[in-house]
C-alpha cells in the first residue's frame, strides 16, 4: 500500500517536471511544437530481421558498448538480406 502511494507521488512529480520542461522549451526562440515532437517521437519500428539487427547495432554503437564491432567484423545488413 505504501509503495502505491510512493509510485503515485513519483508519477505526479514526473508529470509536473515534464510539463515545466515543455513550457520552458517552448519559450525558447526557434523551439516549436513540431520541433519537440520530432525529438519526442522515435523512428518507426523495423519490419524485417535485417532491420532489427541494424537497429541493434546502431543502438549499441551509440552507447559506446560495441563501437568497433561493425568495422572489426565487417558486418552489414545487406549480408543478412541475401
Amino acid at each position: 500500500m505504501l509503495r502505491d502511494v510512493d509510485d503515485q507521488e513519483y508519477a505526479l512529480r514526473d508529470r509536473k517536471a515534464y510539463e515545466l520542461a515543455r513550457v520552458n522549451l517552448l519559450g525558447l526562440p526557434g523551439v516549436t511544437e513540431t520541433v519537440l515532437q520530432h525529438y519526442l517521437s522515435g523512428p518507426p519500428p523495423p519490419t524485417t530481421m535485417a532491420g532489427v539487427f541494424h537497429r541493434l547495432l546502431v543502438s549499441l554503437r551509440n552507447r559506446n558498448m560495441m563501437a568497433t564491432f561493425g568495422a572489426r567484423q565487417n558486418w552489414t545488413t545487406s549480408a543478412l538480406e541475401s
